[in-house]
């Protein structure tokens, strides 16, 4: 699991990546398989990586020349990977964190109550500038049943962040192998849940937490 975000972009920039994902999103939507709901979704996430200017594809390093073309099939074959056999889990109730007292908690103790799951790390610069907004957002929607879970590998690297910024949140600490399970392939990434437990949305990157139109896209996705 990686950040993604501007920092990010120029690690990107000039790899096809973007041209990469909208041909091959475009594809993919007018097959007959696109009709199912979690691979749409996983979809929308493609085009967030091209459309979002604080999301980038993970873990791939530019390249210049021959070298560059070489590996313009493995990039495409990445690609390719996560939309047809990274499909969202129907079901998110298996995840599972650990709270400052070393209890284990899962979102199956919330079946019944709709969730945003938000999965962050304090080595994520992205995840870092997002948080101020963030908790602002919260304090504006006391109702929403959040749960913010850090990737940090030590607790007290969270609790220390979330100490010098003065946000008071929880300090929930889950690892990779439970985000992958949610759908996440970098961060930070927010994670819409229903009261039945079933994904309703994924977003990747940072969101824009003060936009009515994101507000609204995902208050309607907790009803």
């Amino acid at each position: 699991m990686v950040c993604v975000g501007t920092a990010c972009l120029a690690a990107c920039a000039g790899t096809g990546i973007s041209q990469a994902l909208a041909d091959t999103s475009g594809t993919l939507l007018t097959t007959s398989s696109a009709t199912d709901t979690n691979r749409l979704t996983n979809l929308r996430m493609a085009s967030d990586y091209r459309k979002n200017a604080k999301a980038c594809k993970i873990g791939i390093r530019p390249q210049t020349g021959r070298r560059n073309r070489r590996f313009s099939m493995q990039r495409l074959l990445i690609v390719l990977a996560v939309l047809l056999l990274g499909a969202l889990p129907a079901q998110a109730t298996d995840f599972k964190w650990q709270d400052q007292a070393g209890k284990t908690h899962s979102l199956a103790e919330y079946r019944g109550k709709a969730v945003v799951l938000h999965l962050w790390a304090s080595w994520c610069p992205p995840c870092r500038s997002e948080m101020p907004e963030l908790a602002d957002w919260l304090k504006k929607h006391p109702n929403v049943t959040f749960i913010p879970v850090s990737l940090d590998s030590r607790s007290q690297d969270a609790a220390d962040f979330l100490q010098q910024q003065h946000i008071s949140l929880p300090v929930l600490i889950s690892d990779e192998s439970q985000a992958y399970g949610v759908g996440a392939r970098g961060l930070p990434t927010t994670v819409a849940v229903d009261a039945s437990g079933k994904i309703r949305h994924l977003w990747l990157g940072v969101q824009d937490w003060q936009s009515p139109a994101w507000n609204q896209e995902l208050l309607s996705d907790l009803r």
